[in-house]
């Protein structure tokens, strides 16, 4: 699943119901306020998903790649906070899933690593850069 913290909340997008790349992905976007201590949920992702990628950057929580039983998903997504709304991006150059820490800087997003193909065994050497430029309202 995808998480981030925005001001004093942290959004969570995606994941699995089960164990395993083939059970069962939701598109469900959970909001933790961290001042009241309780949970709510925002619109939910375009695409539902497990084993994506996200980070927060801004007013806006961007979500990318997952792996699904039948192979990796390419959808780069970004969820405006204070909107509560979604939008898609461009397609990812080559589909990941499973990355395990992604950074900003200077306006690019920075996953290294991820499986290529489904499954925990598919790591890979791909370092891809995502623009923020113009994508986040």
């Amino acid at each position: 699943m995808a998480a981030g913290a925005i001001g004093d909340r942290v959004y969570v997008a995606g994941g699995r119901f089960g164990g395993g790349f083939s059970s069962e992905f939701t598109g469900v976007l959970e909001i933790f306020d961290t001042t009241a201590g309780t949970w709510s949920t925002g619109a939910p992702m375009p695409t539902p998903r497990s084993g994506n990628n996200g980070i927060a950057v801004g007013d806006c929580l961007y979500t990318w790649g997952g792996e699904f039983s039948g192979g990796v998903f390419e959808e780069n997504e970004v969820y405006h906070a204070p909107t509560d709304a979604w939008r898609a991006l461009a397609p990812m150059s080559t589909p990941i899933h499973g990355v395990v820490g992604a950074g900003y800087l200077d306006g690019l997003i920075y996953a290294p690593g991820g499986g290529t193909e489904r499954g925990g065994s598919s790591g890979s050497t791909w370092h891809l850069v995502f623009a923020t430029a113009g994508t986040c309202p």
